[in-house]
């Protein structure tokens, strides 16, 4: 039957110009845009999933990058529904060999392949959770609170929450978290406080900043005075919490002090207390020393 029409092609001058016309338009369609297989290197952040309740990760991981072929437009469009997941489900504190998982869309499984590198290396910490005030855009003796939780480095470090503008895709408030600096805490979670009052009205109390000195300057200096700025400050609590406060009391080791200086203590307060400002988180200490 081929050798047939073959034969009739040789013969029949249309049916010679029809087999021309198919063969350019198989042609054309094999070169068309987008249909090429084609390979690409995408750079995606891994999703870290699975680790155990107690575990956190104090850094956000690094950007993986995967290796795909298959036809252009498949590729083109993949990146926003590419999925790579972290399988932290054996790991344990300290650094692990993670195994990433690449997931894609069912109806494309067969029209992409995809390299990705076996395993990534993540730092694993303990986890810990705090509850801290956000940050007040007036006056008013009314606090709210909300959860931080992550690494407990990063739990440990962090002062207050500051709240920004709605945001117009989901029409809720984000959240940052801040250290004493005013600088970002990442990455870490904001909760809601479940069950509770997570706003509450309290009172405030202004008491003197003292220092607790201990250990001695180098060399035989002698400390001649010191200045604490803020000298006073003004907290806020409940009335309870508030009563126990007379001071606030810093701690200022002395040891390898050789001349005079100043030294930034960050507030450790009480649970339930905050600075009634949330740019009183720490304080300097000028503390005055004559060499010997």
């Amino acid at each position: 039957m081929i050798a047939f029409l073959i034969e009739a092609i040789k013969r029949n001058a249309w049916l010679k110009l029809l087999a021309a016309g198919f063969t350019v338009l198989l042609y054309l369609a094999a070169k068309t845009p987008g249909t090429q297989p084609v390979e690409r290197d995408l750079s995606i952040r891994p999703v870290l999933t699975g680790i155990r309740t107690g575990l956190a990760s104090p850094m956000l991981l690094p950007e993986v990058v995967i290796h795909l072929r298959g036809s252009e437009r498949v590729i083109a469009d993949l990146k926003s529904s590419l999925r790579i997941e972290a399988d932290g489900r054996r790991a344990t504190a300290g650094r692990n060999r993670i195994p990433l998982i690449v997931t894609l869309p069912p109806e494309l499984n067969s029209e992409v392949t995809v390299d990705a590198p076996p395993t990534l290396v993540v730092l694993l910490s303990a986890s810990a959770k705090k509850k801290l005030a956000i940050q007040s855009v007036d006056s008013s003796d009314i606090v709210e609170y909300m959860f931080v939780e992550g690494a407990r480095e990063l739990v440990d470090k962090s002062i207050t929450i500051r709240r920004s503008a709605l945001s117009l895709q989901s029409g809720t408030p984000s959240y940052e978290v801040l250290d004493a600096d005013g600088e970002v805490v990442e990455p870490l979670t904001v909760l809601p406080i479940p069950d509770s009052k997570a706003v509450a009205g309290l009172q405030t109390k202004t008491v003197v900043v003292s220092c607790n000195f201990s250990g001695a300057p180098d060399n035989g200096a002698k400390v001649v005075g010191y200045a604490v700025t803020p000298s006073t400050l003004k907290l806020r609590g409940t009335a309870e919490a508030l009563a126990a406060i007379e001071n606030i009391s810093l701690d200022v080791p002395l040891d390898g002090i050789k001349q005079s200086t100043t030294v930034r203590k960050q507030l450790a307060l009480p649970n339930g207390i905050i600075p009634a400002s949330a740019a009183s988180q720490t304080v300097d200490v000028r503390i005055n020393v004559r060499e010997r």
